[in-house]
């Protein structure tokens, strides 16, 4: 997917200034080269020669913020693991108004609509141009937020 002049550099994104640092004293710690880590919001965060967008642990709405990062870079690749699902799943539940048919049991409920948001945040990236894959890749007993949405431009 990537050119053969691609030179990896890699740039994390990280709004808490402690762990920009912690995540640079690994980095000087493991003898990398070719990584930096800013301090960002990802809104602000470089535009430019962004080949792969990889997002972990993208909690609320952080998994639709690198989504937009993915689409205005025209990034090769995303992988996203989205976490929590607070806001997106609250606006899809005023949508659609009383889920009470599917039962009244609230984990339902809560799973249901943490598919749904992340059903539809690959829908975002297939209208992009984006081929999508969501793909379990932690098994469920480590952890129920174990979902990665996969994109490769087209």
């Amino acid at each position: 997917y990537l050119s053969a002049n691609f030179q990896l550099q890699t740039v994390g994104i990280e709004r808490s200034a402690a762990l920009v640092e912690k995540a640079r004293e690994i980095a000087r710690t493991a003898g990398l080269s070719g990584v930096r880590f800013i301090d960002s919001d990802i809104e602000s965060a470089p535009f430019e020669d962004v080949e792969i967008v990889l997002a972990l642990h993208a909690c609320d709405t952080a998994t639709d913020d690198a989504i937009d990062y993915v689409i205005k870079t025209g990034a090769q690749v995303a992988l996203i693991v989205p976490c929590c699902h607070q806001s997106r799943a609250a606006a899809i539940r005023e949508q659609v108004g009383d889920l009470s048919f599917f039962g009244r049991d609230g984990i339902v409920d809560e799973r249901l609509l943490d598919l749904a948001t992340d059903a539809l945040r690959g829908q975002r990236l297939r209208g992009a141009g984006y081929s999508v894959d969501i793909v379990e890749f932690v098994g469920d007993e480590h952890t129920a937020r174990n979902l990665l949405i996969r994109g490769v431009r087209s």
